[in-house]
């Protein structure tokens, strides 16, 4: 097993925070509030113009393939919906966080999307998401854009 000083953790959280801040080619948006959180995927709190929803598509579309996953998963927080949720699923199953609990800030903008597009917090794996993800497409339908 391998063990990491404190110290070069640190510094490498410190790398990975700058290496997103200048690797994202997303305009930074402000940061979200708890005005902002839709409660569920078919009651958003906001409309969106036929242009995010657009981006919107083109972006899941990208996600799904495996593609733009960091900054998609950025995008999706600011312009996504319930439908938005297996595209922001392929980051989790392909960078899951570590078992110490530390993760990739792609898989951070993921949880993060996940979390304020569902109103859910089910933890931070794959796993649980996709669980919570096939029970609640039982129990509900989503609205067809």
């Amino acid at each position: 097993m391998l063990r990491f000083s404190p110290t070069l953790v640190i510094l490498l959280l410190c790398c990975d925070i700058i290496a997103c801040s200048k690797n994202s080619t997303e305009v930074q948006e402000p940061p979200v509030t708890i005005a902002d959180v839709a409660p569920s995927p078919e009651s958003p709190t906001r409309v969106f113009s036929e242009d995010e929803i657009a981006r919107r598509k083109d972006v899941e579309t990208k996600m799904l393939r495996g593609e733009y996953l960091h900054d998609g998963a950025i995008a999706l927080g600011h312009v996504g919906d319930g439908n938005s949720v297996p595209a922001l699923l392929v980051v989790l199953e392909k960078h899951p966080p570590f078992n110490n609990g530390a993760m990739v800030c792609t898989t951070a903008h993921a949880l993060a999307a996940l979390k304020k597009i569902t109103g859910a917090d089910v933890g931070n794996t794959h796993e649980a998401w996709s669980s919570w993800w096939e029970e609640y497409k039982l129990d509900n339908s989503l609205p067809e854009r």
